[in-house]
C-alpha cells in the first residue's frame, strides 16, 4: 500500500487490494506478494581534526549521511565511533588517519571514510626577563624565561630567541625596553613577550690627594750665649731684656 513503510528484511509479505471505481463491472482484487527489503547505506565519515604537539587526541566526531523517510542519526541503534593511533610524542607536522568503525543498524549498512589528524606546532611564551644595570656600564645578558615545554622539551630542544634593548651606554637613568626577536623550533610557535631594563645611577666616588703643609715658627732668641772651642764649652749669661 502507498505509504507502507517496510524495514529492511528479506521476504516481507506485501498486500495490495485494488479497488475499482467502476463496481459493477470490475470486481476488487487483492493481491499479496514478497518483497526484499535491503539495507540502504549511510557513509560515515570521520571529522578532520587537529591538536598541538604534546596535547591529548580530541574528540573524534562522525558524521553520517544518506538518511532515507525523513530519518536522522538518532534512528541508528549503534553509531560509529572513530579512532586514531597518534600519541602526544609526534611531532609537529604529522598526520595520523582518523578510522571510523563499529556502526550497527536494521536498515542501513555503513560505508566509512577515514579523517585525518594533523598534530600543530605548540605555543611557547618565551619572556624577557627583567634587568637592571648601572648608567655608562656595559649591557648585562639578556636572559629568557619559557613557559609551554611539553615532553620534556628544555630550551636544549629550540634555536631561542635573541634580546635587545634600544638603550645605550650613554642612555640616561631610566626604564627601557627589552625586546625578542627570532628563534625556531621544530615543535614549538613563539609568543614574545617584553621585559624591562632599568638604568640606575651610577655611585660617584671623590677620592682627595695626600697633602703636606708647612707652618711658620717664629723662634725666640736665647737668653744665653753659646760658644764652643775643643777643650771646652763656655756659657755666659746676656742680660736679660
Amino acid at each position: 500500500m502507498a505509504g507502507t513503510k517496510l524495514n529492511a528484511n528479506p521476504g516481507q509479505a506485501l498486500s495490495v487490494t485494488f479497488t475499482p471505481t467502476d463496481g459493477v463491472n470490475y470486481n476488487a482484487v487483492i493481491k499479496t506478494v514478497h518483497i526484499d527489503v535491503n539495507k540502504a547505506t549511510l557513509t560515515a565519515t570521520a571529522n578532520n581534526r587537529s591538536r598541538a604537539y604534546g596535547a591529548n587526541n580530541p574528540t573524534l566526531p562522525v558524521t553520517l549521511s544518506g538518511f532515507v523517510n525523513g530519518e536522522t542519526s538518532t534512528v541508528v541503534d549503534t553509531a560509529p565511533t572513530a579512532t586514531c593511533a597518534a600519541v602526544a610524542s609526534d611531532p609537529a607536522g604529522t598526520t595520523t588517519a582518523i578510522v571510523p568503525a563499529n556502526g550497527a543498524d536494521n536498515n542501513y549498512d555503513f560505508n566509512y571514510v577515514n579523517g585525518t589528524l594533523t598534530i600543530n606546532k605548540a605555543t611557547l611564551t618565551a619572556k624577557a626577563d627583567n634587568q637592571t644595570r648601572q648608567y655608562g656600564a656595559a649591557e648585562p645578558d639578556f636572559t629568557i624565561s619559557y613557559t609551554g615545554f611539553v615532553n620534556g622539551d628544555t630550551p636544549a630542544n629550540i634555536t631561542p630567541p635573541t634580546g635587545s634593548t634600544d638603550a645605550l651606554i650613554t642612555s640616561s637613568v631610566g626604564n627601557y625596553t627589552i625586546t625578542l626577536a627570532g628563534g625556531s623550533a621544530a615543535n614549538y610557535n613563539f609568543s614574545r613577550q617584553t621585559g624591562a631594563l632599568a638604568i640606575i645611577k651610577a655611585p660617584l666616588f671623590v677620592i682627595t690627594d695626600d697633602q703636606t703643609k708647612f707652618t711658620a715658627l717664629r723662634i725666640r732668641p736665647l737668653p744665653y750665649d753659646i760658644s764652643a772651642s775643643r777643650t771646652a764649652t763656655r756659657r755666659q749669661a746676656l742680660p736679660s731684656r
